[in-house]
């Protein structure tokens, strides 16, 4: 809908991703399919660069790169870029971090990204942004809660310190040692075993 603004398109399924770059490729635009390319960084290079107009990846392969054109900005190709959600993902951290890849400086102001989330009235992915809205106003509220002078949350009661655990505690490196040694769980795991 807007001519030659670039976006970043993130979808959860390959059959979408199949999709959306055949009909960039019936229009004629460039892109980029992360999940297709050998050398990632190469690819987001030619996002970051303007080399081309779209980059197509899953919520988490967005982890540690940045997708906000400042370099082509800089250089006066295109503008910065919006995202688009084919699919969005279920949990509320790829989600979040999925949304911050477009975020930059312009002037020294934070560049707002516009984010569409293509879905249909009813649908399971309007369901899931609804989800992962009420996720976010609930984790907001929670830290609220443990940031007030005074007061005791019952999120603080959820951090546990070192020195609170004991034998009822969920261990993952006892549970790791146990699976590598293939001890019982009536065992305890001993420097012998």
């Amino acid at each position: 809908g807007n001519p030659g603004v670039p976006a970043v398109i993130i979808t959860e399924f390959n059959e979408h991703e199949n999709i959306i770059m055949d009909m960039l490729n019936s229009i004629e635009e460039t892109y980029v399919c992360l999940s297709r390319e050998k050398d990632r960084k190469r690819a987001v290079d030619k996002f970051q660069n303007g080399d081309v107009r779209f980059i197509l990846l899953k919520a988490v392969q967005g982890f540690g790169i940045s997708l906000n054109r400042e370099p082509a900005v800089k250089n006066g190709i295109g503008s910065y870029p919006s995202i688009i959600y084919a699919s969005p993902t279920w949990s509320l951290d790829d989600w979040t971090q999925s949304n911050n890849r477009c975020i930059g400086v312009h002037n020294g102001k934070n560049i707002n990204t516009p984010v569409y989330v293509l879905n249909v009235k009813g649908s399971i992915e309007q369901q899931i942004v609804t989800a992962l809205r009420g996720k976010q106003s609930l984790s907001d509220v929670l830290m609220k809660d443990v940031g007030r002078k005074g007061f005791t949350s019952f999120a603080q009661s959820l951090l546990l310190d070192a020195s609170e655990a004991d034998d009822d505690v969920f261990d993952a490196q006892d549970l790791d040692a146990r699976i590598v040694l293939k001890i019982a769980p009536d065992k305890r795991p001993t420097h012998k075993l």
